[in-house]
């Protein structure tokens, strides 16, 4: 009896271990180690990541653009992943219609933030701003004609 134990016992704790001891695919991957292996813009985020095909699935957001990429132990490469004659990049893709669309919407908003700023910008310096500029900024304004 003791025996048997001990032989399940085994059984297990050497049929788990290597279970346990198996690394996700995604555990080291993040926006640091990504942008180590190829460059990537300063407002890059992930917005989506799980383990695919013994490949880590990574989506980025890139100035409102979702791009999937996919990423293995010391390497990333971007493109499409087929399986078996199925798109599954294209299926994740579509999982995330409403996340690709809130990305856009906050894109367009960042930019018309950015519009706005620099209108109220000039709008405010346009008088210290002709002698540093060789061309006129004032094309509505008349000049004093009496010179």
């Amino acid at each position: 009896m003791r025996v048997r134990l001990l032989l399940i016992g085994w059984f297990v704790f050497f049929g788990i271990l290597p279970l346990a001891m198996a690394n996700d695919a995604c555990t080291h991957v993040d926006l640091d180690w990504i942008s180590a292996q190829a460059p990537l813009p300063p407002d890059a985020k992930i917005v989506f990541k799980q383990e695919q095909s013994g490949l880590c699935e990574v989506v980025l957001s890139i100035e409102g653009r979702l791009a999937p990429i996919y990423a293995g132990k010391d390497f990333v490469m971007a493109g499409q992943m087929y399986k078996q004659g199925q798109a599954l990049t294209r299926e994740t893709m579509d999982g995330l219609s409403d996340v690709a669309q809130e990305e856009q919407k906050a894109a367009k908003e960042k930019e018309a933030l950015l519009v706005e700023k620099r209108k109220a910008f000039f709008k405010t310096r346009i008088k210290s701003l002709p002698p540093l500029c060789p061309c006129p900024l004032n094309l509505g304004i008349q000049k004093d004609q009496s010179m």
